[in-house]
């Protein structure tokens, strides 16, 4: 894990901020060390009066110093933080992540830890200390340690306040500035001095407003003048009143959209000292991957199935995709995914005596392996969608992981993930469907890549049932399912406890009886899924009337939409097409009295459709229903239109057919 991504990670709690005007009328109290009346006797945050906690006041501080005859940059953070209610008594356990590699004279120091604890009893502030006693260092790995900090006697209504300085041997990096969380903040604010002979560029990202100021300064040491200080600038960035970011589904990561202040290295010119370019293009990161023998090394090694792979008759295929699925399939009978994501690769011999390995492994080996075979394989690289977005600019801190892609007879390009368990060609995970990939073709060439834009995942679903004069549905389904929908199926399946209670939870969801339950091709190595199943379902009825559902059962279980507003963007896991053609026979001596009436319904672009179409022929009800969604992003200002869509869908599906006795 990156420096700047294992602290997001366990601090995006700590550093974050928006603006809600006048939501909320309590006044920040700006002096640390001195918790007011208010704050003591608070109750709840009016603003959001189910938060469990709220942060009163943050600060971050950040500047350069010169330290044992280096640069460091140096990060002083406090903060006042008001425990509401039971539950918000975890914020007041502090996890710090820091860089200390074993074997590196460059590192990051924690020092100066202060901390007390208020709680207002009969009219009387009781003030707990933090003791040393409370504060645990611990390894992490190689290169991270982790600082733990227990604030004493914590209970509902507690102010906590807490101070450290942060001393980093990384001068050239600045970590991302966090405005907002899942709690809400009163007041936060980040102070940075920079010197005039470094250069940074400034992402200011998120909904919400943050106050911004710039005045020119100097920092206390010289590196070039033989003078005490050097010109800099000052930057001030504040939040007040700033509301929690709170979990929505269909986001895969909610920080990307947090208020924030990113801040990357462009270059240092000191005369005489030191003069560094750390502007970076796709070029230079793919030649320093390529250079990196974690990366490109690993691309160069031996094959470590090259005995196994021997005995597979690939003659047999005859195309490239048919090679590369037998490739994947092989690799999958020796090397098992162990469920983490990442850039780089272990040694070989490690990855024969675990028989796991992380995705980079997993595709690393399948590289080697079609090298072997003869077939062109390239990393993409990228940054998976559950932990945000690429800038916009070249950054190699930001990836995270890759995948594979290769080319075919006809030009076209197909792309693979050898950690897919039930993936497949052109069946990636959803949370590896970024519209910003990187295809590193050579040291000196890079494509972007769409995932986005791989072949649309489809359900169809075909019902032949008929209908007893008593009410009761007999019939038979078949449901054809490819590409993720079909990965997700054979997932699904796979991690179910039993698969009786798998078929009991479909059978559950959609009301009815389930028999002779198949699933055809569960452990092939496909980009198909074909089930069937016998089922029985009851209708309402009268002395002359029957009531039922013309679809049977549904296409979609549960609106996820339906919420007033949304302030964050709609994100779709993959593209899909959804379709289910009924047949229903009605019963002898009984007429149709009502009907649904059809409907037709898409966004002005095209790119989601709902179409219901029901028709009479002879003594059978035709219904066909589909909708389909083209794009995985839709805009905040589109909300509207999609929870519409899906509004509609769900009454289509509780409109019933009316038959009468004749």
């Amino acid at each position: 894990m990156r420096k700047n991504d294992a602290r997001r990670f366990v601090l995006a709690w700590l550093l974050c901020i928006a603006c809600i005007g006048n939501a909320q009328n309590m006044q920040p109290n700006q002096k640390f060390g001195k918790p007011t009346q208010e704050e003591l006797s608070m109750k709840e945050y009016p603003a959001d009066k189910d938060a469990p906690a709220v942060v009163l006041y943050s600060q971050r501080t950040t500047f350069y110093e010169i330290k044992r005859q280096s640069l460091q940059v140096v990060n002083e953070y406090k903060y006042r933080l008001k425990v509401l209610k039971s539950e918000g008594k975890e914020y007041a356990n502090f996890e710090i992540p820091y860089f200390s590699p074993i074997n590196s004279s460059t590192k990051e120091t924690i020092i100066g830890v202060k901390g007390f604890t208020y709680n207002y009893e009969n009219g009387n502030v009781e003030k707990t200390k933090l003791e040393s006693s409370m504060i645990s260092d611990s390894r992490i790995n190689d290169s991270q340690m982790l600082k733990k900090i227990a604030m004493p006697q914590v209970k509902e209504g507690s102010v906590i306040e807490l101070q450290y300085r942060l001393e980093s041997d990384y001068y050239y990096e600045i970590d991302s500035w966090f405005a907002q969380k899942n709690i809400p903040v009163i007041y936060t604010e980040f102070n940075l001095t920079i010197p005039e002979f470094f250069y940074f560029s400034f992402n200011q990202r998120g909904f919400n407003e943050i106050a911004f100021k710039k005045t020119p300064s100097y920092a206390n040491f010289s590196l070039s003048r033989g003078n005490d200080r050097e010109p800099a600038t000052d930057y001030k960035f504040v939040g007040m009143n700033i509301p929690a970011m709170k979990p929505v589904g269909y986001v895969f990561c909610t920080s990307a959209y947090e208020s924030c202040v990113d801040l990357e290295i462009m270059g240092i010119n000191v005369p005489g000292y030191i003069t560094k370019d750390f502007t970076s293009t796709w070029e230079k990161i793919s030649e320093q991957l390529m250079t990196d023998e974690r990366f490109g090394g690993r691309i160069r090694r031996s094959n470590m199935l090259s005995k196994e792979q021997k005995e597979l008759d690939l003659t047999k295929c005859s195309t490239i995709k048919e090679k590369v699925a037998a490739l994947y399939g092989l690799l999958k009978k020796h090397l098992k995914w162990d469920g983490s994501r990442g850039l780089y690769g272990e040694a070989k011999s490690q990855l024969r005596k675990d028989g796991t390995g992380s995705s980079a492994d997993m595709n690393f080996v399948l590289l080697n392996m079609m090298k072997d075979a003869g077939i062109k394989g390239y990393p993409v690289v990228m940054c998976s969608r559950d932990k945000g977005l690429l800038p916009l600019h070249a950054s190699l801190e930001k990836l995270n992981c890759f995948v594979i892609a290769f080319a075919n007879e006809d030009g076209s390009t197909s792309f693979i993930d050898a950690a897919y368990e039930n993936g497949y060609i052109d069946v990636l995970p959803d949370n590896l469907l970024t519209n910003n990939a990187h295809q590193l073709v050579s040291s000196d060439l890079t494509n972007v890549v769409d995932l986005q834009q791989l072949p649309v995942s489809k359900t169809i679903r075909k019902i032949d049932a008929k209908l007893s004069a008593n009410g009761n549905i007999t019939g038979n389904v078949r449901d054809e399912l490819t590409n993720n929908d079909a990965a997700s199926l054979r997932t699904a399946y796979k991690e179910a406890e039993d698969s009786v209670k798998f078929v009991s939870e479909k059978a559950k969801n959609n009301g009815i009886e389930i028999k002779k339950y198949n699933i055809a091709g569960i452990n092939d190595n496909s980009n198909e899924l074909k089930v069937s199943f016998d089922f029985e379902k009851s209708c309402d009825t009268t002395s002359n009337q029957i009531y039922v559902n013309p679809f049977v059962m549904t296409i979609i279980d549960d609106n996820p939409f339906t919420a007033e507003e949304r302030i964050l963007p709609i994100e779709f896991p993959h593209k899909w097409h959804h379709t289910q053609n009924v047949s229903l026979e009605i019963p002898e001596g009984y007429t149709i009295e009502e009907i649904p009436s059809n409907l037709t319904i898409k966004t002005e672009d095209g790119s989601m459709l709902l179409k219901v179409v029901l028709t009479v022929a002879g003594n059978k009800i035709l219904a066909r229903e589909t909708l389909n969604v083209d794009r995985l992003l839709y805009s905040q200002q589109e909300y509207s239109v999609v929870k519409e869509m899906f509004e509609r869908l769900m009454a289509k599906n509780k409109e019933l057919l009316v038959l009468k006795k004749i």
